[in-house]
């Protein structure tokens, strides 16, 4: 920075109006600071105007009069700052551009990111060339994407191991990512991906469809969890974990819905609820009662299946493995209580017989589970089927111990069906056949047989999609299909907010204890929201045999 001084005149400043540098401490210290890329501080100027590009443009810019400003009564001299290392040079006009021109071409930040972001020949899986550029924001996020997608430790970037073998196998120029860096690029990508979902939703989606339900982990900590669906502006049903909050006080109602409310609140879909499914616990009574003065929309309880699948998961592994037990059995423990077999053919049969027995409520969970499709017009069909069972094998002389306790509890919880599965029942064009044969259309076989051909070729194939056939038909319906899209989003189970409970155990192992509350957050969703993209978010399967195996505290 020079002060011009009015009341002196030296030869410097005639050298620096022919444009001819001078030879004072000031301009010899400047062309020390060009070449080594240094400077003081001042305003910065664009590098890259001073510079050039080689073809003297930016030289005939910079022989102009000596760019300064005038800052509290001093006249004060600029500097160029380089945009890569941040370095100041001279951006005096007898300094010319050549110091800059070299700067330029020899900045090591600039050199560094240019080999960081250089592009190679690779290949597509189909076998065709493609340019492939590494690029170091591109790396942070796909490592926060496996990260979450496959519950691994979050240090692991910072391994030695996992160095060696991204670099010999993959890219040579990979450095090691310490746990803070990948933590905050976690918390910048979840950040980055909640605000997206957000505003999708917020123009894209009429009404949500929320679950919810606590889960005590084996560090003794209360986790709950908050789950949407929702019909995409495609028609298509899509699931979402929006909330997965430590529960560190009483499991009150008032507490559960304040964090229901609270995850609804922050994503903005207060007026977007269009009803809300809990389990059967006795503090979630008060909870839908707190939480439907808040939410503006029709709110509507429902409760939820009990955990008896697990015996039948058991059963269905245990017997194709009969002779394996058999001997084993056998060989370890020959004679049980009373000198008597300890396994015998009776053992067995009741087994059989009580999978036989149990195949059908399994096969209901699996279907009213389902997150690709409408479950709400389902449950009537399931329930009359169960209903049957349950008469078929009341008098049976081996389960009808078992089958009494078990037709009562179904009568407790379905014995007044909530009116809201009543209209998703009406709104499935499947169930319109059930009747119609019985009109009395004598005198109209023909038509009546027509029309019954007609619709049963369509109505009867698996893959009917009721979403899609209300999005066709939405011009001829047009307020009833605004009202399928509400009504066909409501699930039948909070067993989609139970599957979060086998995401997140995986992430909170004995070995990741340490996870705080956020982090276990915002693994679980990246993770749901990544299945998602996928379309592979599942609920009822025999790989979460261990999960479902697990004793309820």
């Amino acid at each position: 920075m020079d002060d011009d001084d009015s009341t002196g005149h030296t030869i410097n400043e005639d050298l620096r109006l022919m444009g001819v540098p001078g030879d004072d401490e000031e301009d010899l210290g400047e062309e020390r600071d060009a070449l080594r890329g240094l400077g003081s501080q001042g305003d910065p100027i664009d590098l890259a105007a001073r510079a050039g590009d080689g073809d003297g443009e930016g030289r005939g810019r910079v022989l102009g009069p000596t760019p300064t400003q005038m800052i509290n009564g001093v006249n004060v001299r600029w500097k160029a700052r380089c945009h890569h290392s941040k370095g100041l040079l001279s951006a005096r006009s007898s300094s010319g551009t050549s110091h800059l021109s070299r700067h330029r071409d020899g900045c090591l930040k600039k050199l560094g990111k240019a080999a960081m972001t250089q592009s190679h020949v690779s290949f597509n899986p189909h076998g065709t060339p493609r340019f492939w550029e590494y690029k170091p924001d591109v790396a942070c996020s796909e490592m926060c994407r496996l990260i979450s997608r496959l519950d691994l430790p979050i240090c692991i970037a910072e391994s030695a191991a996992f160095e060696e073998y991204i670099r010999k196998a993959h890219n040579p120029r990979f450095t090691f990512v310490s746990r803070q860096t990948t933590t905050r690029d976690i918390t910048k990508y979840f950040a980055d991906h909640h605000a997206k979902l957000v505003e999708s939703l917020r123009t894209n989606v009429s009404s949500i469809a929320i679950t919810s339900d606590i889960w005590s982990v084996n560090a003794k900590e209360d986790y709950l969890s908050v789950v949407i669906h929702y019909v995409n502006s495609a028609w298509e049903l899509e699931k979402r974990i929006i909330g997965l909050r430590l529960i560190d006080v009483s499991h009150s109602g008032k507490n559960i819905a304040e964090r229901v409310h609270a995850v609804v609140d922050e994503f903005k879909f207060t007026d977007k609820t269009f009803s809300v499914t809990l389990d059967n616990a006795s503090a979630n009574s008060t909870a839908m009662t707190i939480l439907t003065h808040l939410l503006s929309s029709y709110v509507g309880d429902m409760f939820s299946h009990q955990r008896w699948n697990s015996t039948y998961l058991v059963l269905k592994h245990l017997i194709p493995y009969r002779s394996t037990f058999d001997v084993f059995i056998q060989t370890h423990y020959p004679k049980g209580d009373g000198n008597t077999p300890l396994l015998t053919d009776q053992h067995w049969y009741i087994a059989e017989k009580v999978l036989t027995f149990l195949e059908m409520f399994y096969d209901a969970t699996c279907v009213l589970s389902g997150v690709y499709y409408p479950t709400s017009p389902l449950i009537m069909h399931h329930i009359f089927q169960i209903a049957n069972r349950l008469d078929a094998y009341e008098n049976d002389p081996l389960l009808r111990t078992v089958v009494a306790p078990m037709k009562t509890k179904v009568l407790k919880y379905w014995r007044d069906i909530p009116l809201l599965y009543s209209f998703a029942f009406i709104l499935d064009p499947r169930a319109k056949l059930k009747g119609f044969t019985r009109l009395d259309c004598r005198g109209h076989h023909n038509l009546l047989e027509l029309v019954t051909k007609e619709l049963t070729g369509k109505f009867d194939d698996d893959d009917f999609n009721i979403l899609n056939w209300w999005h066709e038909h939405q011009i001829t319906y047009p307020v009833l299909s605004i009202l399928a899209k509400d009504v066909l989003t409501v699930p039948v189970f909070t067993i989609s907010s139970e599957s979060v409970f086998s995401l997140t155990g995986r992430i909170i192992e004995e070995r990741r204890c340490r996870l705080n509350p956020e982090m276990v957050e915002m693994m679980t969703c990246i993770k749901d929201w990544e299945e998602d993209e996928a379309r592979a978010q599942h609920t009822v399967e025999d790989k979460e045999l261990r999960f479902i195996l697990q004793p309820v505290s």
